[in-house]
C-alpha cells in the first residue's frame, strides 16, 4: 500500500506526519535520526531500530500489549493483566501514534510518542464506558501509577478514567513499563505548521505546542515533571518531554 491507498484521514494532520517521519522511501538513517532528535539526548535510536508505524505500508496504529516487536511474551503478559482483568490478551487497550525502541541511559527502552497537529486536538474525554470489570482494573491501575508517580515527584497526579483519560493512560503506562524495567521516554510530540488543518488553530511556534501542553496537563499531573528523570526503584528512568517537529507531508493534503 502506497499513499495513494491510504485513507483521507491518514494523510494529513499527526497521522500523516507519523507515516511521512517514518516512511521507509526516507531510508532508515534519516528517520533514526530524526526519531532521536526527540529525544532531546536523552537517549539514541539506531538505523536498526524496531519502530511503528513505519510509513504508508506499514500503518498501523500500536497497542503495546499486542504487539509483538516491543516487549517479550511475559513483559506484555504482565502489562495487559495489570491493565485488564477480562480478556486482558484480546481486549483493546491504549492505543499509540508512534512507539520505537531506542537505547536510554545505556539500556533497551522504548519511545512513546504522542501527537498532535494543532492544540484542540488534545483529548479531553473520559474513558468510554465499558466491561465493568475492565473498568475497575483500569482505575485501580491508573492508582497504583498516580501513588508511584508521586514518590518519584512531588505534586498533584490525577490519573483518572473520568476526564483527561488518554493523558492519564499515557503517564500510567509509561510508569508501568519503567516499573518492569523498561526505560521509556515519553513525548508529547506538537507538529508544527499543519496548515491543512485550518481552521484549528495551528501551532506556529514551539512555545504555542508547550503553552498548550501545561493548559491542558497541569491540572492532572505536576506543571514541572516535563524534562525530568523520574528513576522507578528497582526498575528504570522514565522521562516525559514536550517536543515539535515541522515533516513536509510527501502530498498535498486532502
Amino acid at each position: 500500500m502506497g499513499w495513494n491507498e491510504l485513507d483521507a484521514r491518514d494523510k494529513k494532520g499527526s497521522r500523516g506526519r507519523c507515516l511521512a517521519l517514518t516512511d521507509p522511501a526516507r531510508g532508515r538513517t534519516n528517520v533514526a535520526g530524526d526519531l532521536t532528535r526527540l529525544l532531546e539526548e536523552r537517549g539514541v535510536i539506531a538505523p536498526d531500530a524496531t519502530w511503528a508505524p513505519a510509513g504508508p505500508d506499514d500503518h498501523a496504529e500500536v497497542q503495546i500489549g499486542r504487539h509483538p516487536r516491543f516487549l517479550d511474551a511475559d513483559q506484555r503478559r504482565e502489562l495487559n493483566r495489570w491493565w485488564l482483568a477480562v480478556k486482558p490478551d484480546s481486549t483493546t487497550q491504549p492505543v499509540w501514534d508512534l512507539v520505537s525502541t531506542a537505547s536510554i541511559d545505556g539500556q533497551d527502552g522504548l519511545l512513546l510518542v504522542e501527537a498532535k497537529a494543532h492544540a484542540t486536538e488534545l483529548d479531553e474525554a473520559r474513558k468510554r464506558t465499558g466491561n465493568l470489570d475492565n473498568e475497575a482494573q483500569i482505575r485501580a491501575a491508573l492508582g497504583q501509577a498516580a501513588s508511584g508517580l508521586a514518590t518519584l515527584h512531588p505534586g498533584a497526579w490525577r490519573l483518572a478514567v473520568d476526564s483527561h483519560y488518554q493523558l492519564a493512560n499515557r503517564f500510567a503506562w509509561s510508569w508501568k513499563l519503567a516499573s518492569m524495567g523498561v526505560p521509556v521516554v515519553l513525548v508529547y510530540l506538537g507538529f508544527l505548521d499543519a496548515q491543512e488543518m485550518a481552521p484549528c488553530p495551528v501551532l506556529r511556534q514551539h512555545g504555542d505546542w508547550e503553552h498548550a501542553v501545561h493548559a491542558y496537563a497541569d491540572p492532572f499531573v505536576p506543571a514541572d515533571v516535563w524534562g525530568k528523570r523520574l528513576l522507578v526503584p528497582g526498575g528504570a528512568p522514565f522521562i516525559p518531554l514536550i517536543r515539535t517537529a515541522t515533516i513536509t507531508l510527501p502530498h498535498p493534503a486532502p
